[in-house]
């Protein structure tokens, strides 16, 4: 490695082969994390909170009419990459997950 830090897409594969998902899961939640970006106009998933997930999954249900499962899973791949890429990448290790609050209300300061 010459120094450069990994891209995204590169930590989230590199965690995802340590952990042994297969390749349907890695592909599936990096459409998620790539379109969680992209409706956020390109913002870093490490700048957002759980407002900016509370948002786009209501946009997924009210606007594209997305069953439940659906927007579980797009929940799922955000939880998978705040809990395993970013607090990996931070080195801080937390037994508490924000993202995986968003459904019951911000509990993260």
């Amino acid at each position: 490695m010459d120094g450069k830090p990994l891209r995204l897409r590169d930590q989230v594969h590199a965690v995802i082969r340590v952990n042994h998902y297969s390749i349907r899961t890695e592909k599936t939640y990096w459409y998620w994390i790539r379109y969680f970006i992209r409706f956020h106009q390109m913002k870093h998933p490490r700048d957002m909170g759980p407002r900016d997930v509370n948002e786009f999954l209501t946009w997924l249900a009210v606007h594209r009419n997305v069953a439940a499962a659906t927007q579980s899973q797009a929940l799922n791949a955000l939880v998978f990459l705040r809990g395993n890429v970013h607090y990996r990448e931070a080195a801080q290790p937390r037994s508490h997950n924000c993202f995986a609050d968003v459904r019951f209300g911000p509990s993260c300061h």
